[in-house]
């Protein structure tokens, strides 16, 4: 079910849910989930979802209680809870009994102007098989804007968040339709936002595309960013489909991005398996949060 997180150009977020694993890698997220969550005075939900052993259903099936295993993770849950730090806004848990890369997004999707929160990592090729394949499928799924957090990411800044923002899109429907997102995001964390567009290489040699650029680019987001956001910033880079993450990453280093806003095609479920794909390979390389956002994130019609 679609969520619409703008309301006349503003961004409206109630409640920052945060997904983790218990691992190393969702401590960093859990920091980010609730300095956003205070940002925005909203509410902080802390979930884990998981699929219990068959040793663990037995147990419950035969005696109508928790398993040992059931309890264990709703003390972990508690744990990490207690390990964030103090906010004013509301703080529940839940745990959600299922696959994580269904129950996760599901759950999200089902909270009324939500921002999900992801932690991810780099780590051997069984590691990047089983957690990237959460992350990527829950960010791909959820219709509604999700914020993943790489091993490579600093702490988040305490006194200001993302003061510097980098949104990359492909003059599509769907880099667009991030637009209105990107615009609002720089808006309400007072952010200097920098555009890089990216060129399909099949459209032709990267040099005659240059001439056609200002047209493509200016009339795909002009009119929702530089119409609407006081905080963009020129100049514009170019970069060719097939360097795009390798550009991407340099880019957001060196004008030193504190988040990177992407617009993420829903694929089918054969292709979300995919490792290599740009968007994980962007996320675990990047220095700072990635917040992807699907073709349904934003709704219906995002232009006001």
């Amino acid at each position: 079910m679609p969520i619409d997180v703008l309301h006349d150009a503003r961004l409206s977020i109630a409640s920052i849910v945060f997904a983790t694993d218990f691992s190393p890698a969702s401590r960093n997220a859990g920091l980010y989930a609730a300095a956003i969550a205070r940002h925005f005075n909203a509410e902080l939900i802390v979930i884990h979802a998981f699929i219990l052993s068959q040793h663990a259903r037995e147990a419950e099936s035969l005696g109508r209680i928790d398993s040992a295993e059931r309890r264990h993770l709703s003390e972990q849950l508690r744990a990490t809870v207690a390990s964030l730090p103090p906010s004013r806004a509301i703080m529940r848990t839940q745990l959600l009994d299922g696959e994580p890369s269904e129950k996760i997004p599901a759950f999200a999707d089902g909270i009324p102007h939500s921002l999900l929160v992801l932690g991810t990592h780099g780590g051997g090729i069984v590691e990047r098989h089983v957690i990237g394949s959460v992350a990527e499928r829950s960010l791909r799924r959820a219709a509604c804007p999700t914020i993943t957090v790489g091993p490579k990411v600093s702490e988040p800044n305490r006194t200001q968040i993302f003061p510097r923002m980098l949104y990359a899109t492909d003059c599509s429907e769907m880099a667009s339709r991030a637009s209105p997102l990107a615009c609002a995001m720089a808006r309400t964390f007072s952010s200097d936002l920098r555009v890089i567009s990216i060129i399909d290489d099949k459209e032709g040699p990267l040099a005659d595309l240059l001439a056609d650029l200002e047209f493509h680019t200016h009339q795909a987001i002009a009119n929702q960013i530089e119409g609407q956001c006081d905080h963009f910033s020129e100049p514009r880079v170019l970069a060719s489909s097939k360097r795009a993450r390798e550009v991407i990453l340099k880019y957001a280093d060196d004008t030193k991005s504190d988040l990177i806003i992407l617009g993420v095609h829903r694929r089918r479920t054969i292709e979300i398996l995919d490792r290599n794909s740009v968007t994980i390979q962007l996320i675990t390389g990047a220095h700072c949060p990635v917040l992807t956002v699907t073709r349904d994130s934003l709704g219906g019609d995002t232009k006001k």
